[in-house]
């Protein structure tokens, strides 16, 4: 028969297995705890991570068009200066993807914001001023062109009344009042055709130099339109964590203005002189 103090021995014994048991238990508990804590914190940083990449990649894509846009609307300022150009072909590329800058707002920050609203505000009122200015020489090209036209009719009419003067003669006719109406108008033709070739090379010569002027008023705009690009430029390199120097950055616009305008110079200087030169060897008009 078994005695007390062995029947304590195996009790604590099973107490002891039953603690070992609980012991274990409960660290695979606090074990898979810290597990699942640790996926947790993992997974709550892989979605901030996915979060910031699927962010950065759409301010990407709003920022890359608006860029464009911006662009477009540089090349629409510099299409300006080129007076046969028709006025709704002028802003075609740029009104398309103007949209695209107005995204900007949704995504950008504060100085970004600002700076370009200041760029795009600076190019429409670029454009408006450039169209007014425009219209105006297109107006005064076009009398121009009807004033050429009259020259033409007035020379094709006045072909026509030789033409009935000759067969006047040959038929051997001795009406005088035909023959005076028929001289009367040539003479009236012909002081119309002389009097419109006056007018449209006056005018052709006032125009040439408002032409010039309005060329480099033109290409003013887009180099000052290029230097207020350079901040939201800037501003956007900074959201999109592309590091550079911001005195870097503003040399290097600087640097590609400052080409652009002595290229415009050298332009405007080949270009008057062809003007001259062609002047100087055109035949006096009568």
């Amino acid at each position: 028969m078994e005695t007390p103090l062995s029947l304590t021995t195996l009790l604590g014994g099973i107490i002891a297995g039953l603690f070992g048991v609980c012991v274990s238990i409960l660290t695979l508990v606090f074990t898979n705890r810290g597990h699942n804590q640790r996926l947790q914190t993992q997974h709550v940083h892989d979605q901030k991570i996915k979060n910031r990449d699927r962010d950065m990649a759409l301010r990407k894509d709003i920022y890359l068009a608006a860029a464009e846009a911006a662009y477009a609307g540089l090349l629409a300022v510099g299409r300006f200066a080129n007076l046969d150009i028709p006025y709704d072909k002028l802003t075609e590329g740029y009104l398309d993807k103007a949209p695209s800058i107005t995204k900007v707002h949704i995504i950008a920050n504060e100085e970004t914001v600002r700076a370009i609203t200041n760029f795009s505000t600076e190019l429409t009122a670029a454009l408006l001023r450039l169209g007014m200015k425009r219209f105006q020489l297109i107006a005064q090209k076009q009398q121009v062109g009807f004033l050429r036209a009259q020259v033409d009719v007035s020379l094709k009419e006045n072909a026509r009344m030789l033409e009935l003067q000759k067969q006047y003669n040959l038929d051997g006719l001795a009406d005088q009042r035909r023959w005076n109406a028929l001289q009367r108008y040539f003479e009236f033709e012909q002081a119309r055709g002389e009097q419109a070739q006056q007018e449209a090379d006056a005018l052709d010569a006032s125009l040439i130099p408002q032409q010039l002027k309005f060329m480099e008023e033109v290409y003013a705009e887009t180099i000052k339109l290029g230097r207020l690009l350079a901040s939201p430029l800037f501003s956007i390199r900074k959201e999109l964590e592309l590091p550079i120097d911001e005195t870097v950055f503003r040399r290097i616009s600087e640097e590609a203005i400052a080409k652009q305008a002595e290229t415009l110079k050298e332009f405007m200087r080949d270009l008057q002189s062809q003007i001259t030169a062609q002047r100087a060897v055109a035949p006096p008009t009568d």
